[in-house]
């Protein structure tokens, strides 16, 4: 999970990282179905990002299928501590 534009999503981290400087990754995004909702899906085209390494909030989460039509959602506590992150975050950034 990472932060982009002051909103945190579920991300992937690509294979390819070649190229990048120091202290960043390349990863690709997944769509909140629902502002504040554990429901994420793949967008049709590839959201690939290049974000500084401290943007990424929590590493090795993993999504489970929710239904067939393609949405996903986090583990219930990687969702409430990412919830609890951002809040952080935006009080910094304010």
């Amino acid at each position: 999970m990472a932060v982009y534009e002051g909103e945190w999503y579920v991300a992937e981290k690509e294979l390819h990282q070649d190229g990048l400087d120091k202290g960043y990754t390349r990863l690709t995004y997944m769509e909140q179905v629902a502002k504040g909702k554990n429901i994420f899906l793949w967008p049709h085209k590839k959201d690939v990002v290049v974000t500084f390494n401290e943007d990424i909030l929590v590493k090795g989460v993993s999504t489970e299928p929710v239904n067939n039509r393609g949405h996903f959602a986090v583990k219930k506590k990687d969702f409430q501590r990412v919830q609890r992150m951002m809040v952080i975050v935006t009080i910094f950034v304010q």
